[in-house]
Protein backbone atom coordinates (compact mmCIF):
# COMPACT_ATOMS: atom_id res chain seq x y z
CA UNK A 1 0.00 0.00 0.00
CA UNK A 2 1.29 3.42 -1.13
CA UNK A 3 2.28 5.85 1.80
CA UNK A 4 -0.14 8.32 2.53
CA UNK A 5 0.63 11.92 2.19
CA UNK A 6 -1.08 14.05 4.01
CA UNK A 7 -1.07 16.54 6.86
CA UNK A 8 -3.15 16.63 10.16
CA UNK A 9 -3.09 19.35 11.91
CA UNK A 10 -4.75 19.57 15.36
CA UNK A 11 -5.55 22.81 16.71
CA UNK A 12 -6.79 23.20 20.21
CA UNK A 13 -10.20 24.12 20.76
CA UNK A 14 -9.38 27.95 22.51
CA UNK A 15 -7.27 28.38 19.06
CA UNK A 16 -10.08 27.77 16.66
CA UNK A 17 -11.95 31.06 15.82
CA UNK A 18 -8.42 32.93 15.61
CA UNK A 19 -6.88 30.43 12.96
CA UNK A 20 -9.87 29.22 11.20
CA UNK A 21 -9.60 30.63 7.68
CA UNK A 22 -13.50 32.48 7.57
CA UNK A 23 -14.17 34.63 10.23
CA UNK A 24 -17.03 33.86 12.37
CA UNK A 25 -16.98 30.12 11.96
CA UNK A 26 -15.54 27.26 13.87
CA UNK A 27 -14.73 23.99 13.39
CA UNK A 28 -13.90 21.21 16.03
CA UNK A 29 -12.77 18.93 13.53
CA UNK A 30 -9.31 17.98 12.14
CA UNK A 31 -7.97 20.66 9.28
CA UNK A 32 -6.84 17.74 6.80
CA UNK A 33 -4.29 19.25 3.84
CA UNK A 34 -3.95 17.48 0.57
CA UNK A 35 -0.92 18.60 -1.86
CA UNK A 36 -3.19 16.61 -4.66
CA UNK A 37 -6.29 15.37 -3.52
CA UNK A 38 -8.51 16.55 -1.38
CA UNK A 39 -12.13 14.51 -0.02
CA UNK A 40 -15.07 15.57 2.19
CA UNK A 41 -17.44 14.01 4.21
CA UNK A 42 -19.79 13.71 7.12
CA UNK A 43 -16.96 11.91 9.51
CA UNK A 44 -13.15 12.28 8.53
CA UNK A 45 -12.78 8.71 8.92
CA UNK A 46 -14.81 8.38 5.42
CA UNK A 47 -12.92 11.57 4.09
CA UNK A 48 -9.44 9.54 4.92
CA UNK A 49 -10.84 6.58 3.20
CA UNK A 50 -11.67 8.52 -0.06
CA UNK A 51 -8.16 9.96 0.34
CA UNK A 52 -6.50 6.61 0.50
CA UNK A 53 -8.06 5.63 -2.58
CA UNK A 54 -7.00 8.94 -4.36
CA UNK A 55 -3.60 8.41 -3.35
CA UNK A 56 -3.26 5.16 -4.77
CA UNK A 57 -4.56 6.13 -8.01
CA UNK A 58 -8.58 5.76 -7.83
CA UNK A 59 -10.90 8.03 -9.36
CA UNK A 60 -13.30 9.92 -8.06
CA UNK A 61 -16.15 7.50 -8.42
CA UNK A 62 -13.71 4.84 -6.36
CA UNK A 63 -13.42 7.27 -3.65
CA UNK A 64 -16.96 8.18 -3.37
CA UNK A 65 -17.84 4.42 -3.29
CA UNK A 66 -15.26 3.94 -0.68
CA UNK A 67 -16.52 7.07 1.58
CA UNK A 68 -20.33 6.11 1.06
CA UNK A 69 -19.16 2.38 2.51
CA UNK A 70 -17.46 3.89 5.39
CA UNK A 71 -19.86 6.12 6.40
CA UNK A 72 -22.22 2.89 6.74
CA UNK A 73 -20.10 1.57 8.93
CA UNK A 74 -19.10 4.89 10.75
CA UNK A 75 -22.56 6.22 11.14
CA UNK A 76 -24.40 2.78 10.88
CA UNK A 77 -27.58 4.97 13.40
CA UNK A 78 -28.18 7.36 10.40
CA UNK A 79 -32.25 7.33 9.20
CA UNK A 80 -32.86 9.11 5.99
CA UNK A 81 -36.35 9.41 5.09
CA UNK A 82 -37.82 11.95 2.63
CA UNK A 83 -34.58 13.29 1.88
CA UNK A 84 -34.46 14.24 5.78
CA UNK A 85 -31.85 12.42 8.09
CA UNK A 86 -31.85 12.12 11.54
CA UNK A 87 -29.80 9.17 14.06
CA UNK A 88 -31.71 6.74 16.06
CA UNK A 89 -29.97 7.54 19.04
CA UNK A 90 -31.88 11.30 18.24
CA UNK A 91 -34.94 9.86 18.45
CA UNK A 92 -34.52 7.64 21.36
CA UNK A 93 -33.21 10.57 23.49
CA UNK A 94 -36.49 12.56 22.19
CA UNK A 95 -38.71 9.47 23.10
CA UNK A 96 -37.20 8.48 26.05
CA UNK A 97 -37.21 12.68 27.57
CA UNK A 98 -41.08 12.72 27.14
CA UNK A 99 -42.62 12.40 31.13
CA UNK A 100 -44.57 9.14 31.35
CA UNK A 101 -42.11 7.18 29.48
CA UNK A 102 -40.37 4.80 31.03
CA UNK A 103 -38.17 2.89 28.66
CA UNK A 104 -38.72 3.47 24.69
CA UNK A 105 -36.58 2.77 21.39
CA UNK A 106 -37.07 3.43 17.73
CA UNK A 107 -35.94 0.33 15.40
CA UNK A 108 -35.76 0.89 11.21
CA UNK A 109 -36.06 -2.50 10.25
CA UNK A 110 -34.48 -3.96 6.93
CA UNK A 111 -36.23 -3.41 3.64
CA UNK A 112 -37.96 -5.95 2.18
CA UNK A 113 -38.84 -6.10 -1.63
CA UNK A 114 -40.57 -3.64 -2.43
CA UNK A 115 -42.66 -2.96 0.83
CA UNK A 116 -42.09 0.78 1.85
CA UNK A 117 -40.40 0.10 5.58
CA UNK A 118 -41.13 2.52 8.13
CA UNK A 119 -39.88 3.20 11.66
CA UNK A 120 -41.31 0.92 14.42
CA UNK A 121 -40.92 2.61 18.08
CA UNK A 122 -41.44 0.28 21.28
CA UNK A 123 -42.47 2.49 24.35
CA UNK A 124 -42.69 1.45 28.23
CA UNK A 125 -45.32 4.03 29.05
CA UNK A 126 -48.32 2.62 31.17
CA UNK A 127 -50.41 5.68 31.84
CA UNK A 128 -50.17 7.35 28.23
CA UNK A 129 -52.15 6.94 25.59
CA UNK A 130 -50.82 6.76 21.77
CA UNK A 131 -52.53 10.04 21.19
CA UNK A 132 -51.15 11.66 23.74
CA UNK A 133 -47.20 10.13 22.57
CA UNK A 134 -47.71 11.12 19.26
CA UNK A 135 -48.83 14.63 20.31
CA UNK A 136 -45.48 15.31 22.36
CA UNK A 137 -43.19 13.36 19.55
CA UNK A 138 -44.87 15.55 16.71
CA UNK A 139 -43.64 18.62 18.84
CA UNK A 140 -40.09 17.41 19.11
CA UNK A 141 -39.27 15.48 15.75
CA UNK A 142 -40.24 15.79 11.95
CA UNK A 143 -43.00 14.42 11.33
CA UNK A 144 -41.76 11.96 8.58
CA UNK A 145 -40.04 10.01 11.67
CA UNK A 146 -42.83 9.10 13.39
CA UNK A 147 -42.97 5.67 13.95
CA UNK A 148 -45.61 3.42 11.74
CA UNK A 149 -46.38 1.66 13.97
CA UNK A 150 -45.96 2.36 17.75
CA UNK A 151 -46.01 -0.45 19.83
CA UNK A 152 -46.73 -0.03 23.77
CA UNK A 153 -45.30 -2.58 25.67
CA UNK A 154 -44.70 -3.79 29.49
CA UNK A 155 -40.72 -4.10 29.04
CA UNK A 156 -37.80 -3.68 26.35
CA UNK A 157 -36.01 -7.32 25.60
CA UNK A 158 -32.26 -5.66 27.19
CA UNK A 159 -30.45 -8.19 27.93
CA UNK A 160 -28.19 -8.58 30.90
CA UNK A 161 -26.39 -5.74 30.35
CA UNK A 162 -29.08 -3.14 29.66
CA UNK A 163 -28.32 -3.47 25.83
CA UNK A 164 -31.19 -3.85 22.84
CA UNK A 165 -29.48 -6.03 20.19
CA UNK A 166 -30.61 -5.60 16.56
CA UNK A 167 -31.69 -9.39 16.18
CA UNK A 168 -33.52 -9.76 19.26
CA UNK A 169 -35.46 -5.86 18.29
CA UNK A 170 -36.35 -7.12 15.04
CA UNK A 171 -37.74 -10.61 16.68
CA UNK A 172 -39.76 -8.25 18.59
CA UNK A 173 -41.11 -6.21 16.40
CA UNK A 174 -42.65 -9.72 14.96
CA UNK A 175 -43.76 -10.50 17.95
CA UNK A 176 -45.80 -6.90 18.71
CA UNK A 177 -46.96 -7.30 15.22
CA UNK A 178 -48.41 -10.71 15.35
CA UNK A 179 -49.97 -9.68 18.60
CA UNK A 180 -51.83 -6.71 17.07
CA UNK A 181 -53.07 -8.58 14.35
CA UNK A 182 -54.56 -11.16 16.44
CA UNK A 183 -56.12 -8.28 18.56
CA UNK A 184 -57.58 -6.25 15.59
CA UNK A 185 -58.83 -9.80 14.03
CA UNK A 186 -60.11 -11.05 17.39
Amino acid sequence: MPQLRYQLTEMPSDSISKSFPVPGIESLRPLLLGTRHMAVAGHYGAAHAAFAVLESGGNAVDAGVAAGIALGVLQSDLVNIAGKRTSLAHLNHQLNSIGGVNDGVFLMPDETGDAITRLTAFVVAPDMGSEVLLGELRARIDAVFLPRPLYFVDALPRNATGKLPRDVLLQFAQTCASRAKRKNVG
